[in-house]
């Protein structure tokens, strides 16, 4: 009875543990489905919807795919595995602890913006740790891809922010470390430094230390991404107030560093706010990017900000660091914002050139070079700054900018600094000589300020490349009243030597509107056009007229074989790529009443250089086809052709033949595709063809845009073509001009019988070079206009059809 009892108590045990071992092994398998930005502590923001965190009876494994701001943790939570399943999604313990057995960051987001999931660990006011036991991106001594941030800027005394993961050494990294505060850590399970042995930040990872947070390297340190160093705080604070946390934050490489390699090029960024509080990178090495025998920085990109008294200085203590010539990148805004040798001196004390690929910039500081200075990258002088040269200032290539808008203000750190301003003077002195070389561009930026951007030469400045200005917009992105440019003075100097291959003196210089861009990118709008007129002592910019443009240029004229093809030619004017598309036309031509139109056109593009670009025969067997087809304006025809292309400014050349040699009528058009206003414009476009007699004529149209008039000059050739080895050239061509309601409203024969319009088109550099050619200047309103070239007494031969718009 005794044992009969005791094997049921025994089975009913057994039940009861297999029921408690079963609960203890369910696992479920949970996903965010809440907003970005919602608590993990809600039960509504999971599927299924409990909140996961490990008890006896259940234990979880997490997706997230919520991106920043991701999923706020409000609560400890321990898991078995956690994943991020998208790019930037987050998982953000804020004042608590995680615990996950194995976490995975994403590793399939590689090559994406953030390359992968962020662990944003965050401690205000009690210490908190991220156990993330087995991480799926770190393998040997690589961390691969994802981002690890440990923060405690904001944090009370002596509490702190640590990362952990098991066997953590990381010697290489392609993902994002970053520490904020000097209680911020990335450890081992025993405690020990995650990056003690760090060596190299490989092209895609971020090496982050912020708001005292200094770190020493174990020896050299190769960076090939993004070095940061940051004494303030740039972080997004709960409290506004805190957002200008700064200590004094230093990176010190116990050996050599190295920007550039043969794979990548390195940069290293560091900002600094208030007395004291410095950000310092410092190398007791050598820096293996600098060659002492010619005392060249070859590589690497530095961006320096500081304000209010702070200070962002790198010093080489392994060698003597006298830095003559740049030829990587090198941005200095703010006063105390410097390279040092191992002595402590200026390393750029003696800094007079920059190589082709340079890019040299000041804001919101004074510097002063020893004695002459050539550039040939990018020289930027920013507001509140002067430039000062004590000897010659040569410009060989690249970009000459000089503008009003201060350094913080383009470094998106303008409310960081108590009295920063949004803009200010920038001045360049040259107690030398001045100049501006073929194929330089000399670019003025003129901002809604009472502060000036001028160029100062005590000696003469002899003047090439090109001129151009951009017109900064406000804060509020609203664009200034172009008229504030109207008598500005842009260079002073004892005299003026030539002219700008763009613009003589008494001639109309392009201007932009732009964002407050930075100037390694040459993007803006057309705004319009001030006069430049520059004399023996100062060159000044004023009569702002607004701009017009031509969106389109067609025409229709008898296409034959060999030499006498169509061909049209088209200059793109400007700043940036214009997206153009390109028809020929031939059978749809039929339907508008046309004998003998040209049955099978085949339309190539060429370069300025002969080169072919792109040919069409037949649109719809185009690889281009779907896009064609979406611009509304696909040819009507199936053997019709037509090309899409995004050109940078210069000039084209189209070639319309029938195919297989055949002749017809045919029709050869551009457009425009860019949205407006754009950053490019059509110039001048021109189409050479035969022209016949009757119905055969040769016929060009242009659409002027916008709401804004445009001057143009249109020309007729013919005689002159002769020189230039075109046979059966037109000998006497006539030309008139009609609007869309096919009213005549100019016309021309021989260019010179008309004295007024003569002065007008020798003044534009557009004379015809025979008497018997036709050009006629007038002023077309926005609308559709038809050119059309006869021969006189009803002669024969081929004829060149242009339109210009004049600046």
């Amino acid at each position: 009875m005794k044992k009969s009892r005791l094997r049921k108590i025994l089975l009913t045990t057994c039940v009861c543990l297999l029921a408690i071992s079963a609960t203890r092994a369910e696992t479920i398998n949970s996903k965010y489905v809440g907003p970005a930005g919602g608590k993990w502590s809600r039960p509504a923001n999971w599927s299924p919807s409990i909140v996961p965190d490990n008890t006896p009876a259940r234990s979880f494994n997490v997706s997230v795919g919520a991106q920043l701001p991701g999923v706020f943790q409000d609560i400890d939570v321990t898991l078995n595995s956690l994943t991020l399943t998208d790019d930037a999604s987050t998982v953000w313990p804020m004042d608590h602890n995680l615990t996950s057995a194995a976490t995975s960051l994403g590793s399939d987001f590689a090559g994406a913006p953030y390359g992968g999931g962020i662990i944003f660990l965050s401690a205000a006011h009690r210490s908190i740790v991220a156990e993330l036991g087995n991480l799926a991106e770190f393998s040997g001594t690589t961390f691969n891809t994802g981002n690890l941030i440990a923060d405690a800027a904001l944090a009370d005394a002596g509490v702190s922010a640590t990362i952990r993961f098991n066997g953590a050494d990381i010697r290489q990294s392609g993902g994002d470390i970053q520490f904020t505060g000097p209680r911020s850590y990335l450890e081992d399970k025993n405690g020990d430094s995650a990056i003690r042995h760090f060596q190299h930040n490989l092209p895609s990872g971020i090496f982050h230390f912020e708001a005292g947070r200094s770190f020493t390297t174990e020896g050299s340190l190769v960076n090939e991404g993004e070095t940061h160093v940051f004494a303030m705080f740039t972080g997004t604070p709960i409290d506004p107030s805190d957002h200008g946390v700064s200590a004094l934050t230093t990176l010190t490489v116990n050996g050599n560093f190295t920007m550039l390699t043969s794979d990548a090029e390195g940069y290293v960024e560091m900002i600094s706010k208030g007395a004291g509080k410095n950000a310092r990178l410092q190398v007791k090495g050598v820096i293996t990017d600098y060659d002492p025998a010619t005392k060249t920085l070859k590589g690497g990109l530095y961006e320096l900000t500081a304000g209010e008294g702070g200070a962002c200085i790198v010093q080489v203590l392994g060698e003597p660091l006298d830095i003559v010539k740049i030829e990587s990148f090198m941005s200095l805004i703010g006063p105390n914002t410097t390279f040092l040798d191992s002595t402590g001196a200026n390393a750029l004390r003696n800094l007079s050139q920059t190589g082709p690929d340079a890019y040299f910039r000041i804001g919101d500081r004074d510097f002063k070079t020893a004695g002459d200075f050539t550039s040939a990258g990018i020289l930027s002088i920013r507001g509140n700054s002067h430039f000062n040269v004590s000897g010659d200032l040569t410009i060989t290539g690249g970009l000459f900018n000089v503008t009003e808008q201060t350094g913080y203000n383009q470094e998106n750190t303008l409310n960081n600094y108590a009295g920063a301003t949004e803009f200010g003077d920038a001045v360049v002195s040259v107690a030398g000589k001045l100049t501006l070389a073929d194929p330089a561009m000399t670019r003025f930026d003129i901002t809604p300020s009472a502060h000036t951007a001028q160029v100062h030469v005590a000696g003469s400045a002899s003047l090439g490349g090109t001129l151009t200005v951009f017109l900064i917009d406000n804060m509020d992105g609203t664009h200034p009243d172009p008229a504030i440019g109207n008598g500005r003075t842009l260079i002073t100097a004892s005299s003026f030597i030539g002219s700008f291959d763009n613009v003589k003196s008494g001639g109309r210089v392009l201007a932009y509107s732009s964002d407050r861009v930075r100037n390694t990118r040459f993007d803006g709008v057309l705004a319009g056009s001030y006069k430049v007129t520059y004399d023996n002592r100062s060159l000044v910019i004023s009569d702002f007229e607004p701009h017009a443009s031509m969106l389109n240029i067609s025409t229709r004229a008898d296409v034959r074989p060999g030499n006498d093809a169509a061909i049209g030619g088209f200059i793109i004017r400007g700043v940036t790529p214009k997206q153009v598309m390109l028809r020929g036309i031939g059978p749809s031509l039929a339907s508008q009443g046309i004998n003998g139109a040209l049955q099978d056109p085949v339309l190539r593009l060429y370069a300025s250089n002969g080169a072919l670009i792109v040919k069409n025969d037949d649109w719809q067997k185009a690889t281009q086809a779907d896009r064609i087809a979406a611009t509304g304006i696909a040819p009507a025809d199936p053997k019709e052709s037509a090309i899409i292309a995004t050109l940078e400014p210069g000039s084209y050349t189209a070639v319309l033949r029938g195919t297989h040699n055949t002749a017809g009528i045919g029709s050869m058009e551009v457009y425009d595709l860019d949205e407006q206003p754009a950053g490019s414009e059509f110039a001048n476009l021109s189409t050479r063809g035969y022209v016949g007699t009757g119905d055969d004529v040769m016929i060009g149209g242009t659409i002027i845009g916008k709401d804004v008039p445009a001057n143009m000059v249109i020309r007729a050739l013919g005689p002159s073509l002769a020189s230039k080895g075109v046979h059966n050239a037109l000998p006497d061509p006539t030309l008139e001009v009609f609007n869309a309601s096919g009213v005549k409203i100019a016309g021309n024969d021989e260019w010179q019988s008309n004295s007024t319009q003569a002065a007008k088109i020798q003044e534009a550099d557009l004379a015809p070079a025979d008497p018997h050619e036709c050009a006629l200047t007038v002023t077309l309103k926005p609308g559709n206009y038809t050119a059309i070239v006869r021969g006189k007494d009803d002669t024969t031969g081929i004829s060149l059809v242009e339109f210009y718009k004049l600046n």
